[in-house]
């Protein structure tokens, strides 16, 4: 696939993963939550209504998850993550929704979106990318547990579909839905609003298109407004430091070469990235990501990968992942997956 990530770019500082206030302003208004009550909500998230005035107020990440999934708990209506963003205002992102929306054609909005909504949240990654049959965003949050941000992921991913849907037809529905949590148990309510390609579970959240519908012209496409704001997100950009570099994405590919090499230390991945391991450690700061959570989640997604699309035997694939023994391999996949690899791979292969 041809990859449009984001821009190369670090932030001066390291900083808390946040979510901006604009994303959870609207919303008791949105869904009418009788006020009192979200106000006692919103203090078990650690937050109150106040705070929510100025939408370029960012807020602790594991703060803002926490408010939707209080929004959906106090409207008892476990889909309000996808009802709020049927509500959510173009601008309640400011920038990089106006940008998007006044893109010339649905490849450039998504490609807008990929590079701007570090804007909104803290994200492990951002990245667009294309082939002759897809093209897609894929992303992920940085922060607490999957099942703590469920809300959050359903309402960021149905605003992204809203954007692109304007210049779609009515019934239009993704190629591919992904989210990066396990299937909640009303799942039909979402496999409803975002099509057959909803899958669960998943090793980052991704929206997928056919590749013949991005070259679909936007609605509202305008190319000095455009223009304009994107000048605008990339001044913010620089100003926050919130540009999503390729660091992420070489790192992790580093890592899987240097597993099938038997190496599994941040010194070894220093050489293999050509790093002073000083400065490695400082990069991994920078960007919020921690050596040991990389290299285990780069395990977990090859494990995955491999058990389910490969012929390799297991002891092959705990040799290709960096384990000197398949019974440690098996252990790990117990503790990602609550099942030993040849279960998974006999649940995913059946006769």
């Amino acid at each position: 696939m041809k990859d449009h990530c984001t821009s190369i770019g670090r932030a001066p500082k390291p900083k808390r993963p946040f979510m901006m206030a604009s994303m959870l302003r609207g919303l008791q208004a949105a869904l009418d939550l009788p006020a009192d009550e979200w106000r006692a909500r919103l203090a078990g998230a650690g937050l109150t209504p106040e705070q929510l005035v100025d939408p370029d107020v960012p807020l602790p990440i594991e703060k803002g998850f926490a408010a939707f999934e209080a929004a959906a708990a106090c409207a008892d209506r476990p889909a309000i993550g996808i009802e709020y963003a049927s509500k959510f205002a173009i601008g309640g992102t400011g920038a990089t929704g106006f940008a998007a929306a006044n893109a010339s054609n649905i490849r450039m909005a998504l490609q807008t979106l990929a590079r701007f909504i570090p804007l909104v949240a803290s994200l492990q990654f951002s990245r667009y990318e294309e082939d002759d049959k897809v093209g897609s965003i894929a992303w992920r949050f940085i922060g607490v547990a999957t099942a703590r941000r469920v809300q959050c992921t359903m309402w960021s991913t149905a605003v992204m579909m809203a954007r692109v849907a304007v210049a779609l037809p009515p019934d239009w529905k993704p190629l591919a839905v992904w989210f990066d949590f396990a299937r909640p148990d009303d799942g039909l309510a979402y496999e409803d609003h975002f099509g057959p390609g909803v899958r669960f579970g998943q090793p980052h959240n991704q929206l997928a298109l056919q590749a013949e519908l991005l070259d679909r012209p936007m609605e509202q496409a305008n190319p000095r407004i455009f223009e304009l704001m994107t000048r605008l997100a990339e001044i913010e950009q620089q100003r926050r430091g919130t540009d999503i570099s390729d660091f992420e994405s070489n790192a992790r590919s580093a890592i899987t070469q240097m597993l099938g090499d038997g190496q599994t230390s941040i010194k070894d991945l220093a050489e293999y990235m050509n790093f002073q391991v000083v400065d490695l450690r400082q990069a991994l700061k920078i960007q919020n990501l921690e050596f040991r959570s990389l290299m285990e989640d780069v395990r977990k997604e090859s494990a995955r990968s491999l058990l389910l699309e490969s012929d390799l035997s297991i002891t092959q694939i705990a040799f290709a992942l960096g384990y000197s023994d398949s019974s440690i391999f098996t252990r790990a996949c117990h503790k990602w997956f609550e099942m030993a690899p040849r279960d998974m791979r006999a649940k995913a292969r059946p006769k």
